[in-house]
């Protein structure tokens, strides 16, 4: 059986996002691969692309890693 892994609202547990279509938007796109290149993934356009508080964090998170970055991000949002 082959999980698949949720997207959207699902993907981002219930926080606030913006969703780019990086097929629709060339600039976006180009985006990604720079981030990509700066976080090691080399000159690829791999999603998604999670950027916490205008930082590039995650490309191609694993649930895990996406569960911990979302906490971190909760906790620090309740302190302020």
């Amino acid at each position: 059986m082959v999980r698949r892994r949720p997207h959207g609202a699902e993907f981002m547990r219930g926080v606030k996002y913006e969703y780019v279509d990086v097929d629709k938007d060339e600039q976006a796109s180009n985006n990604v691969i720079e981030i990509n290149e700066k976080l090691g993934k080399g000159r690829n356009r791999s999603i998604p692309v999670i950027i916490i508080n205008g930082e590039a964090v995650l490309s191609e998170p694993s649930n895990e890693e996406l569960d911990e970055a979302l906490k971190t991000t909760s906790s620090q949002a309740l302190q302020e």
